[in-house]
């Protein structure tokens, strides 16, 4: 049985794709590897048809502040919970481990306390110890983890240099697999 990674981002035309398509991009690349399943609030079609291209499953979430207990009650335990938004401060992360899950968290910034087991952060000029964090939070800092989609990596699109293979191996092999 493959392990399951439930992304939670959301995207809307108000907020933008961004956070959306990038969780989306790493579902692509480990999709053959682990069960992915996508967790956003009230998704429009367009994303719905995104998410049934590299996921298994999909939880629709509703719009208002309910999402964040709603959320809580897909989990199992064991599950790595990869989050990408602005708004899964500590405590929300504290009671997403409380559920035995693994955390995975993508930020742009460097101003919360994480709770997280890894933090990929590909802004570069942060200083790891620039981060609030527990002990055992690997830190994933740089321009080296920039999060592309499996398209980048297409030798018929671009000249592919031994480093970004390596970058896609580490997804696929080192990164979701050390969860295990």
């Amino acid at each position: 049985m493959k392990k399951r990674v439930v992304f939670r981002a959301d995207g809307d035309a108000e907020i933008g794709y961004g956070h959306f398509i990038r969780t989306l991009g790493i579902a692509g690349l480990i999709n053959e590897d682990f069960d992915c399943i996508y967790a956003t609030q009230a998704p429009t079609e367009y994303q719905l048809n995104e998410i049934h291209k590299v996921c298994n499953g999909v939880i629709e979430l509703s719009k208002d502040e309910k999402h964040f207990d709603e959320f809580l009650t897909h989990l199992k335990k064991e599950d790595i919970v990869v989050l990408d938004n602005y708004f899964f401060d500590f405590d929300y992360q504290l009671l997403i481990k409380a559920k035995g899950c693994k955390v995975v968290y993508i930020d742009d910034y460097n101003d919360r306390n994480y709770i997280c087991d890894a933090l990929i952060n590909n802004i570069p000029g942060f200083p790891a110890e620039s981060f609030t964090r527990k002990e055992y939070t690997k830190l994933y800092l740089g321009t080296d983890y920039a999060l592309l989609r499996k398209e980048f990596f297409n030798p018929e699109l671009r000249q592919i240099k031994e480093r970004e293979y390596y970058f896609y191996i580490i997804w696929r092999r080192r990164f979701f697999e050390s969860f295990g």
